[in-house]
Protein backbone atom coordinates (compact mmCIF):
# COMPACT_ATOMS: atom_id res chain seq x y z
CA UNK A 1 0.00 0.00 0.00
CA UNK A 2 2.84 2.15 1.08
CA UNK A 3 4.55 1.22 -1.87
CA UNK A 4 2.03 1.93 -4.54
CA UNK A 5 1.29 5.47 -3.12
CA UNK A 6 5.25 6.58 -3.19
CA UNK A 7 5.04 5.24 -6.97
CA UNK A 8 2.10 7.27 -7.37
CA UNK A 9 3.63 10.54 -5.92
CA UNK A 10 6.86 10.06 -7.84
CA UNK A 11 4.79 9.72 -11.03
CA UNK A 12 3.32 12.77 -10.25
CA UNK A 13 6.13 14.62 -9.69
CA UNK A 14 7.63 13.04 -12.57
CA UNK A 15 4.69 14.35 -14.64
CA UNK A 16 4.79 18.11 -13.29
CA UNK A 17 8.78 18.31 -14.04
CA UNK A 18 7.66 17.06 -17.90
CA UNK A 19 5.21 19.47 -18.01
CA UNK A 20 6.99 22.06 -16.98
CA UNK A 21 9.72 21.54 -19.70
CA UNK A 22 7.64 21.23 -22.14
CA UNK A 23 6.12 24.26 -21.37
CA UNK A 24 9.31 26.03 -21.55
CA UNK A 25 10.45 24.49 -24.55
CA UNK A 26 6.71 25.62 -26.18
CA UNK A 27 7.80 29.77 -24.63
CA UNK A 28 11.43 29.32 -26.55
CA UNK A 29 9.93 28.31 -29.26
CA UNK A 30 7.33 31.42 -29.53
CA UNK A 31 10.74 33.90 -28.32
CA UNK A 32 12.81 32.44 -31.51
CA UNK A 33 9.61 33.22 -33.90
CA UNK A 34 9.01 36.73 -32.44
CA UNK A 35 12.74 37.61 -32.45
CA UNK A 36 13.97 39.44 -36.07
CA UNK A 37 16.58 36.84 -36.43
CA UNK A 38 13.73 34.28 -36.54
CA UNK A 39 15.03 33.49 -39.97
CA UNK A 40 17.98 32.12 -38.62
CA UNK A 41 16.31 29.34 -37.37
CA UNK A 42 12.76 27.15 -37.83
CA UNK A 43 11.49 25.57 -34.63
CA UNK A 44 9.39 22.43 -35.78
CA UNK A 45 12.23 20.79 -37.75
CA UNK A 46 14.74 22.52 -35.25
CA UNK A 47 16.45 23.40 -38.14
CA UNK A 48 19.12 26.48 -38.93
CA UNK A 49 18.33 28.28 -42.36
CA UNK A 50 20.49 29.61 -44.89
CA UNK A 51 20.00 33.39 -43.33
CA UNK A 52 22.31 32.52 -40.28
CA UNK A 53 24.41 30.69 -42.84
CA UNK A 54 24.84 34.37 -44.67
CA UNK A 55 25.30 36.25 -41.59
CA UNK A 56 28.49 34.24 -40.80
CA UNK A 57 29.80 34.51 -44.14
CA UNK A 58 29.30 38.24 -43.64
CA UNK A 59 31.76 37.89 -40.92
CA UNK A 60 34.02 35.75 -42.04
CA UNK A 61 34.55 37.48 -44.96
CA UNK A 62 35.51 40.72 -43.08
CA UNK A 63 37.81 39.18 -40.70
CA UNK A 64 39.06 36.58 -43.24
CA UNK A 65 42.11 38.97 -43.77
CA UNK A 66 42.61 39.12 -39.67
CA UNK A 67 42.33 35.73 -39.35
CA UNK A 68 45.72 35.22 -41.66
CA UNK A 69 47.67 38.20 -40.10
CA UNK A 70 46.58 37.75 -36.61
CA UNK A 71 47.78 33.75 -37.04
CA UNK A 72 50.24 33.41 -33.10
CA UNK A 73 49.56 36.93 -32.29
CA UNK A 74 48.35 35.95 -28.93
CA UNK A 75 51.71 34.86 -28.15
CA UNK A 76 53.81 37.57 -29.51
CA UNK A 77 55.93 39.60 -27.08
CA UNK A 78 55.96 42.22 -29.64
CA UNK A 79 52.09 43.05 -30.15
CA UNK A 80 52.00 43.57 -26.30
CA UNK A 81 55.23 45.84 -26.38
CA UNK A 82 53.68 47.89 -29.00
CA UNK A 83 50.28 48.14 -27.16
CA UNK A 84 52.26 49.53 -23.94
CA UNK A 85 54.23 51.90 -25.66
CA UNK A 86 51.57 53.19 -27.46
CA UNK A 87 50.00 54.95 -24.38
CA UNK A 88 53.71 56.06 -23.22
CA UNK A 89 54.79 60.21 -24.11
CA UNK A 90 57.64 60.61 -25.88
CA UNK A 91 59.81 61.21 -22.49
CA UNK A 92 59.11 57.68 -21.23
CA UNK A 93 59.29 56.38 -24.97
CA UNK A 94 63.17 57.98 -24.66
CA UNK A 95 64.01 56.30 -21.30
CA UNK A 96 62.94 53.17 -22.80
CA UNK A 97 65.12 53.43 -25.72
CA UNK A 98 68.10 53.62 -23.45
CA UNK A 99 67.03 50.81 -21.51
CA UNK A 100 68.83 47.84 -23.39
CA UNK A 101 72.48 46.49 -23.91
CA UNK A 102 73.27 48.01 -26.79
CA UNK A 103 73.43 51.37 -24.79
CA UNK A 104 74.95 49.84 -21.86
CA UNK A 105 78.04 48.95 -24.17
CA UNK A 106 77.83 52.96 -26.05
CA UNK A 107 78.16 54.54 -23.06
CA UNK A 108 80.68 52.55 -21.27
CA UNK A 109 83.02 53.53 -23.92
CA UNK A 110 83.49 57.25 -22.66
CA UNK A 111 82.81 56.67 -18.95
CA UNK A 112 82.71 54.32 -16.07
CA UNK A 113 79.99 51.97 -15.79
CA UNK A 114 78.98 53.02 -12.11
CA UNK A 115 77.80 56.44 -14.32
CA UNK A 116 76.06 54.01 -16.75
CA UNK A 117 74.25 51.95 -14.15
CA UNK A 118 73.49 55.31 -12.21
CA UNK A 119 71.87 57.04 -15.55
CA UNK A 120 70.36 53.33 -16.58
CA UNK A 121 68.42 53.51 -12.85
CA UNK A 122 67.42 57.30 -13.90
CA UNK A 123 66.15 56.04 -16.79
CA UNK A 124 64.43 53.16 -15.37
CA UNK A 125 62.80 54.99 -12.71
CA UNK A 126 61.46 57.79 -14.72
CA UNK A 127 59.80 55.09 -16.89
CA UNK A 128 58.08 53.64 -13.79
CA UNK A 129 56.59 56.78 -12.76
CA UNK A 130 54.42 56.31 -15.83
CA UNK A 131 52.73 53.13 -14.61
CA UNK A 132 50.52 54.56 -12.20
CA UNK A 133 47.09 52.23 -12.08
CA UNK A 134 45.18 54.44 -14.30
CA UNK A 135 48.11 53.94 -17.17
CA UNK A 136 48.20 50.03 -16.71
CA UNK A 137 44.61 50.19 -16.27
CA UNK A 138 43.91 51.49 -19.84
CA UNK A 139 46.87 49.63 -21.34
CA UNK A 140 45.05 45.99 -20.46
CA UNK A 141 41.96 46.86 -21.11
CA UNK A 142 43.44 47.91 -24.47
CA UNK A 143 45.52 45.00 -24.87
CA UNK A 144 42.42 42.51 -24.09
CA UNK A 145 40.41 44.32 -26.40
CA UNK A 146 42.74 43.57 -29.24
CA UNK A 147 42.94 39.70 -28.02
CA UNK A 148 38.77 39.75 -28.22
CA UNK A 149 39.04 40.73 -32.12
CA UNK A 150 41.97 38.12 -32.40
CA UNK A 151 39.78 35.36 -30.71
CA UNK A 152 36.81 36.06 -33.00
CA UNK A 153 38.76 35.92 -36.23
CA UNK A 154 40.12 32.62 -35.31
CA UNK A 155 37.14 31.43 -35.02
CA UNK A 156 36.72 28.51 -37.36
CA UNK A 157 33.89 29.88 -40.24
CA UNK A 158 35.41 27.54 -42.89
CA UNK A 159 33.79 24.31 -40.76
CA UNK A 160 30.77 26.39 -39.77
CA UNK A 161 29.78 27.11 -43.38
CA UNK A 162 30.67 24.05 -44.86
CA UNK A 163 27.62 22.41 -42.82
CA UNK A 164 25.24 24.92 -45.03
CA UNK A 165 27.72 24.88 -48.35
CA UNK A 166 29.92 21.58 -48.87
CA UNK A 167 31.30 23.33 -52.17
CA UNK A 168 32.54 26.27 -50.20
CA UNK A 169 36.05 27.49 -50.72
CA UNK A 170 38.34 28.62 -47.88
CA UNK A 171 39.06 32.42 -47.68
CA UNK A 172 37.23 32.86 -51.52
CA UNK A 173 34.68 34.79 -52.03
CA UNK A 174 34.24 35.50 -55.31
CA UNK A 175 31.38 32.93 -56.21
CA UNK A 176 28.19 32.81 -54.37
CA UNK A 177 27.15 30.18 -52.17
CA UNK A 178 24.35 28.05 -51.88
CA UNK A 179 23.46 27.53 -48.31
CA UNK A 180 20.71 24.83 -47.31
CA UNK A 181 19.30 24.26 -44.16
CA UNK A 182 21.55 22.56 -41.34
CA UNK A 183 20.05 19.92 -38.53
CA UNK A 184 20.28 21.79 -35.61
CA UNK A 185 22.69 19.11 -33.46
CA UNK A 186 25.06 19.36 -36.17
CA UNK A 187 25.82 23.22 -35.12
CA UNK A 188 25.22 23.39 -31.40
CA UNK A 189 28.29 22.87 -30.17
CA UNK A 190 30.16 25.19 -32.93
CA UNK A 191 27.11 27.84 -31.95
CA UNK A 192 28.16 27.43 -28.08
CA UNK A 193 32.27 28.32 -29.30
CA UNK A 194 31.22 31.28 -30.89
CA UNK A 195 28.95 32.77 -28.05
CA UNK A 196 32.53 32.33 -26.20
CA UNK A 197 34.74 34.26 -28.67
CA UNK A 198 31.73 36.90 -29.51
CA UNK A 199 31.03 38.11 -25.46
CA UNK A 200 34.12 39.77 -24.84
CA UNK A 201 33.75 41.45 -28.06
CA UNK A 202 32.83 45.30 -26.87
CA UNK A 203 30.61 46.64 -29.09
CA UNK A 204 29.85 49.65 -27.67
CA UNK A 205 33.37 50.93 -27.68
CA UNK A 206 35.77 53.32 -29.44
CA UNK A 207 38.00 50.83 -31.63
CA UNK A 208 40.37 53.61 -32.97
CA UNK A 209 43.58 53.04 -30.91
CA UNK A 210 42.97 48.83 -30.88
CA UNK A 211 43.10 48.95 -34.77
CA UNK A 212 45.86 51.42 -34.66
CA UNK A 213 48.18 49.25 -32.67
CA UNK A 214 47.16 46.11 -34.88
CA UNK A 215 48.19 48.10 -37.89
CA UNK A 216 51.52 49.56 -36.38
CA UNK A 217 51.98 45.14 -35.99
CA UNK A 218 51.40 44.28 -38.99
CA UNK A 219 53.57 46.81 -40.49
CA UNK A 220 51.46 49.64 -41.89
CA UNK A 221 48.54 47.04 -43.30
CA UNK A 222 44.85 47.11 -42.04
CA UNK A 223 44.43 43.57 -40.84
CA UNK A 224 40.09 44.69 -40.71
CA UNK A 225 39.05 47.88 -42.55
CA UNK A 226 37.66 49.99 -39.81
CA UNK A 227 34.27 50.00 -41.78
CA UNK A 228 33.63 46.51 -41.81
CA UNK A 229 34.84 46.19 -38.36
CA UNK A 230 32.03 48.66 -37.61
CA UNK A 231 29.48 46.40 -39.21
CA UNK A 232 31.21 43.70 -37.71
CA UNK A 233 30.38 45.26 -34.33
CA UNK A 234 26.79 46.47 -35.20
CA UNK A 235 25.78 43.18 -36.48
CA UNK A 236 27.05 41.71 -32.81
CA UNK A 237 25.52 44.31 -31.13
CA UNK A 238 21.91 43.30 -32.26
CA UNK A 239 22.85 39.69 -32.22
CA UNK A 240 23.73 39.79 -28.38
CA UNK A 241 20.80 41.71 -28.06
CA UNK A 242 18.58 39.55 -29.41
CA UNK A 243 19.91 36.75 -27.52
CA UNK A 244 19.03 34.33 -30.39
CA UNK A 245 21.84 32.14 -30.68
CA UNK A 246 21.09 31.13 -26.64
CA UNK A 247 17.62 30.13 -27.44
CA UNK A 248 18.84 28.15 -30.79
CA UNK A 249 21.00 26.53 -27.95
CA UNK A 250 18.10 25.83 -25.42
CA UNK A 251 15.75 24.49 -28.01
CA UNK A 252 18.29 22.58 -30.29
CA UNK A 253 19.34 20.69 -27.04
CA UNK A 254 16.31 20.63 -25.33
CA UNK A 255 17.49 22.18 -22.44
CA UNK A 256 15.35 25.27 -21.47
CA UNK A 257 17.57 25.64 -18.11
CA UNK A 258 21.11 25.74 -20.17
CA UNK A 259 22.72 29.00 -19.71
CA UNK A 260 25.65 30.42 -21.31
CA UNK A 261 28.69 31.70 -18.80
CA UNK A 262 31.09 33.61 -20.81
CA UNK A 263 35.03 33.90 -19.57
CA UNK A 264 36.63 37.08 -19.75
CA UNK A 265 40.29 37.06 -20.72
CA UNK A 266 42.14 39.57 -18.36
CA UNK A 267 45.79 39.57 -19.29
CA UNK A 268 48.01 42.43 -17.20
CA UNK A 269 50.74 43.48 -19.83
CA UNK A 270 51.71 46.63 -18.44
CA UNK A 271 53.09 45.47 -15.15
CA UNK A 272 54.59 42.75 -16.68
CA UNK A 273 56.20 45.10 -19.21
CA UNK A 274 58.01 47.52 -17.13
CA UNK A 275 59.48 44.12 -14.81
CA UNK A 276 60.68 42.99 -18.14
CA UNK A 277 62.58 46.51 -18.91
CA UNK A 278 63.68 46.12 -15.11
CA UNK A 279 65.15 42.55 -15.43
CA UNK A 280 66.74 44.04 -19.51
CA UNK A 281 68.69 46.56 -17.49
CA UNK A 282 69.89 44.23 -15.04
CA UNK A 283 70.68 41.65 -17.53
CA UNK A 284 72.41 44.21 -19.57
CA UNK A 285 74.21 45.62 -16.57
CA UNK A 286 76.05 42.35 -15.76
CA UNK A 287 76.17 40.94 -19.29
CA UNK A 288 78.54 43.69 -19.85
CA UNK A 289 80.17 43.65 -16.61
CA UNK A 290 80.64 39.85 -17.11
CA UNK A 291 82.20 41.11 -20.66
CA UNK A 292 84.83 43.33 -19.23
CA UNK A 293 85.69 41.08 -16.34
CA UNK A 294 86.01 38.12 -18.67
CA UNK A 295 87.86 40.72 -20.96
CA UNK A 296 90.41 41.41 -18.12
CA UNK A 297 91.01 38.02 -17.63
CA UNK A 298 91.98 37.01 -20.94
CA UNK A 299 94.24 39.64 -20.79
CA UNK A 300 95.98 38.47 -17.14
CA UNK A 301 96.11 35.23 -18.78
CA UNK A 302 97.27 36.39 -21.80
CA UNK A 303 100.30 38.02 -19.96
CA UNK A 304 100.72 35.04 -17.01
CA UNK A 305 100.65 32.27 -19.62
CA UNK A 306 101.17 33.38 -22.68
CA UNK A 307 97.74 31.81 -24.08
CA UNK A 308 94.32 33.09 -22.64
CA UNK A 309 92.44 29.93 -23.74
CA UNK A 310 94.87 27.29 -22.56
CA UNK A 311 93.47 24.24 -21.57
CA UNK A 312 95.23 22.01 -19.29
CA UNK A 313 92.07 20.13 -16.77
CA UNK A 314 90.70 17.44 -19.00
CA UNK A 315 87.82 16.07 -16.77
CA UNK A 316 85.56 19.74 -15.17
CA UNK A 317 85.46 21.69 -18.28
CA UNK A 318 82.29 23.69 -20.12
CA UNK A 319 82.01 20.43 -22.92
CA UNK A 320 81.52 18.17 -19.68
CA UNK A 321 78.44 20.65 -18.69
CA UNK A 322 76.62 20.20 -21.87
CA UNK A 323 75.26 16.97 -21.14
CA UNK A 324 74.53 18.46 -17.20
CA UNK A 325 72.83 21.13 -19.05
CA UNK A 326 70.76 19.02 -20.85
CA UNK A 327 69.70 16.83 -17.76
CA UNK A 328 68.70 20.58 -16.10
CA UNK A 329 71.38 20.13 -13.61
CA UNK A 330 73.97 23.08 -12.93
CA UNK A 331 76.79 21.23 -13.60
CA UNK A 332 80.92 22.13 -12.81
CA UNK A 333 80.60 25.80 -11.51
CA UNK A 334 84.76 26.54 -11.42
CA UNK A 335 85.88 25.35 -14.34
CA UNK A 336 87.72 28.06 -15.94
CA UNK A 337 89.08 28.81 -12.52
CA UNK A 338 90.66 25.18 -11.87
CA UNK A 339 92.12 24.88 -14.84
CA UNK A 340 93.98 28.23 -14.75
CA UNK A 341 95.02 26.79 -10.83
CA UNK A 342 96.23 23.79 -12.52
CA UNK A 343 98.22 25.78 -15.33
CA UNK A 344 99.54 27.71 -12.64
CA UNK A 345 100.56 24.97 -10.11
CA UNK A 346 101.93 22.65 -12.21
CA UNK A 347 104.07 25.74 -14.92
CA UNK A 348 105.02 27.68 -12.30
CA UNK A 349 104.70 26.24 -8.88
CA UNK A 350 106.57 22.94 -9.91
CA UNK A 351 109.11 23.94 -12.54
CA UNK A 352 109.89 27.69 -10.87
CA UNK A 353 108.77 28.41 -7.47
CA UNK A 354 109.22 25.37 -5.63
CA UNK A 355 113.08 25.72 -7.04
CA UNK A 356 113.04 29.19 -5.02
CA UNK A 357 111.28 28.24 -1.92
CA UNK A 358 113.44 25.54 -1.20
CA UNK A 359 116.53 27.84 -1.91
CA UNK A 360 114.97 29.69 0.38
CA UNK A 361 114.27 27.26 3.03
CA UNK A 362 117.11 24.93 2.85
CA UNK A 363 120.07 27.38 2.42
CA UNK A 364 118.56 30.11 3.90
CA UNK A 365 120.36 31.10 7.56
CA UNK A 366 116.69 33.25 9.06
CA UNK A 367 117.05 35.21 11.83
CA UNK A 368 113.41 34.09 12.98
CA UNK A 369 112.68 30.60 12.89
CA UNK A 370 108.84 31.75 13.11
CA UNK A 371 109.01 32.93 9.59
CA UNK A 372 110.78 30.46 8.57
CA UNK A 373 108.42 28.06 9.28
CA UNK A 374 105.82 29.84 8.13
CA UNK A 375 107.34 29.34 4.93
CA UNK A 376 107.99 25.82 5.01
CA UNK A 377 104.24 25.53 5.41
CA UNK A 378 102.88 27.35 2.71
CA UNK A 379 105.69 24.94 0.41
CA UNK A 380 104.05 22.04 1.82
CA UNK A 381 100.44 23.18 1.52
CA UNK A 382 100.60 24.06 -2.25
CA UNK A 383 102.60 21.27 -2.26
CA UNK A 384 99.97 19.25 -1.08
CA UNK A 385 97.19 21.35 -3.39
CA UNK A 386 99.25 20.29 -6.55
CA UNK A 387 98.95 16.61 -5.74
CA UNK A 388 95.11 17.23 -4.79
CA UNK A 389 94.22 18.62 -7.65
CA UNK A 390 96.25 16.31 -10.21
CA UNK A 391 94.04 13.12 -7.97
CA UNK A 392 90.96 14.58 -8.66
CA UNK A 393 91.50 15.07 -12.41
CA UNK A 394 92.67 11.77 -12.09
CA UNK A 395 89.41 10.67 -10.06
CA UNK A 396 87.04 12.34 -12.46
CA UNK A 397 88.92 10.40 -15.38
CA UNK A 398 87.79 7.54 -17.48
CA UNK A 399 89.12 4.86 -14.87
CA UNK A 400 88.69 6.87 -12.15
CA UNK A 401 85.74 6.59 -8.85
CA UNK A 402 84.29 9.81 -9.34
CA UNK A 403 83.89 9.66 -13.06
CA UNK A 404 82.62 6.29 -13.06
CA UNK A 405 79.96 7.24 -10.79
CA UNK A 406 78.67 10.50 -13.04
CA UNK A 407 78.81 7.96 -15.72
CA UNK A 408 77.09 5.56 -13.65
CA UNK A 409 74.27 7.93 -12.65
CA UNK A 410 74.19 9.94 -16.07
CA UNK A 411 73.49 6.23 -18.03
CA UNK A 412 70.47 5.32 -15.41
CA UNK A 413 69.16 9.10 -15.10
CA UNK A 414 67.32 8.32 -18.53
CA UNK A 415 65.03 5.37 -17.05
CA UNK A 416 64.99 6.49 -13.07
CA UNK A 417 64.94 10.27 -12.30
CA UNK A 418 65.86 9.60 -8.85
CA UNK A 419 69.37 9.17 -10.34
CA UNK A 420 69.86 12.89 -11.07
CA UNK A 421 69.51 13.75 -7.71
CA UNK A 422 72.48 11.55 -6.96
CA UNK A 423 74.07 13.14 -9.90
CA UNK A 424 73.49 16.42 -8.65
CA UNK A 425 75.12 15.52 -5.10
CA UNK A 426 78.05 14.12 -7.10
CA UNK A 427 78.47 17.36 -8.57
CA UNK A 428 77.78 19.32 -5.93
CA UNK A 429 80.87 17.49 -3.56
CA UNK A 430 83.15 17.75 -6.42
CA UNK A 431 82.25 21.66 -6.56
CA UNK A 432 82.93 21.68 -2.98
CA UNK A 433 85.86 19.97 -3.60
CA UNK A 434 87.08 22.31 -6.18
CA UNK A 435 86.45 25.23 -4.38
CA UNK A 436 88.10 24.06 -1.32
CA UNK A 437 91.36 23.91 -3.52
CA UNK A 438 91.04 27.46 -5.00
CA UNK A 439 90.57 28.97 -1.95
CA UNK A 440 93.38 27.43 0.42
CA UNK A 441 95.73 27.82 -2.75
CA UNK A 442 94.79 31.61 -2.90
CA UNK A 443 95.23 31.88 1.27
CA UNK A 444 98.42 30.54 0.75
CA UNK A 445 99.93 32.25 -2.50
CA UNK A 446 98.63 35.71 -0.66
CA UNK A 447 100.56 34.69 2.51
CA UNK A 448 103.94 33.61 0.28
CA UNK A 449 103.41 36.84 -1.36
CA UNK A 450 103.39 38.63 1.91
CA UNK A 451 106.49 36.91 3.06
CA UNK A 452 108.34 38.08 -0.63
CA UNK A 453 107.56 41.81 -0.54
CA UNK A 454 108.96 41.49 3.55
CA UNK A 455 112.29 39.33 2.45
CA UNK A 456 112.63 42.02 -0.40
CA UNK A 457 112.26 45.31 1.72
CA UNK A 458 114.13 43.52 4.41
CA UNK A 459 116.77 43.33 1.59
CA UNK A 460 116.42 46.93 0.85
CA UNK A 461 116.56 48.47 4.12
CA UNK A 462 120.09 45.92 4.30
CA UNK A 463 118.15 43.52 7.08
CA UNK A 464 118.88 40.59 8.53
CA UNK A 465 115.70 38.63 7.79
CA UNK A 466 117.77 35.83 5.85
CA UNK A 467 121.18 36.54 7.25
CA UNK A 468 123.35 34.75 3.96
CA UNK A 469 121.17 36.88 1.83
CA UNK A 470 123.97 38.10 -0.42
CA UNK A 471 125.81 34.50 -0.71
CA UNK A 472 122.13 33.27 -2.22
CA UNK A 473 122.34 36.21 -4.28
CA UNK A 474 125.82 35.36 -5.92
CA UNK A 475 125.67 33.46 -9.44
CA UNK A 476 121.82 33.10 -9.49
CA UNK A 477 120.28 33.71 -13.00
CA UNK A 478 118.13 35.53 -12.97
CA UNK A 479 119.52 37.08 -9.64
CA UNK A 480 117.58 36.21 -6.67
CA UNK A 481 116.02 39.83 -6.31
CA UNK A 482 114.76 39.73 -9.46
CA UNK A 483 113.83 36.17 -9.29
CA UNK A 484 111.48 36.93 -6.40
CA UNK A 485 110.12 40.21 -7.84
CA UNK A 486 108.50 38.24 -10.82
CA UNK A 487 107.32 35.50 -8.70
CA UNK A 488 105.51 37.74 -6.88
CA UNK A 489 104.12 39.86 -9.70
CA UNK A 490 103.37 36.15 -11.15
CA UNK A 491 101.37 35.80 -7.69
CA UNK A 492 99.79 38.93 -8.14
CA UNK A 493 98.35 38.15 -11.67
CA UNK A 494 97.31 34.90 -10.32
CA UNK A 495 94.99 35.87 -7.80
CA UNK A 496 93.59 38.60 -9.85
CA UNK A 497 91.97 35.98 -12.32
CA UNK A 498 90.91 34.54 -9.06
CA UNK A 499 89.18 37.32 -7.62
CA UNK A 500 87.61 37.90 -10.84
CA UNK A 501 86.24 34.69 -11.41
CA UNK A 502 85.38 33.20 -8.18
CA UNK A 503 85.57 36.22 -6.03
CA UNK A 504 88.30 34.73 -3.99
CA UNK A 505 90.31 37.11 -1.53
CA UNK A 506 93.08 39.28 -2.91
CA UNK A 507 95.14 41.05 -0.72
CA UNK A 508 98.41 41.42 -2.29
CA UNK A 509 99.43 45.21 -3.87
CA UNK A 510 100.39 45.06 -7.34
CA UNK A 511 104.12 46.13 -6.07
CA UNK A 512 106.21 44.19 -3.69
Amino acid sequence: MASGFLRRLFTFFHHEKDSGKARLLKKLGKDIKGSRFSRFYKVKPMEIEPPMGKYFYDMYKALSHAQVFLQNAVKSPQLKQITVENFLDMQHLDARQRLNADYVAERAKTMPIAEVSHLLKGDLTLLSDAFDTDFMTRVDMCYNRILSLIHLADFDYYLFLRKFDPAILERNFNGVPRFKPVRGSLLVEAIKDFLEVSYPVETELDWTIPLQILRTYKNGMDVVKANEWAAVLSSLRELRRSSILELMVQHISQDPRWEFKPRITAEHIAAAYLEERRQEVESALSGFLHSQKQNQVNALAQELFGDSGIQRFQHYTEKDNEVFIQKGLKGFTYTQSLNYLKVFLVDFFRLDMQDLCELLLIRGHWSSMEQSKEMSEIFHALLDNTNHLLALEQSLGENGEKGANIRTALFKSGRNQSQLRILNTLIQGINEEAWGLLSSTAEALIRLGSLFKEILLDVKNEGMLIMNYRELQRDRNPPLTQHIVLTYKRIYAFLQIQQLLTGVDDSLSPEP
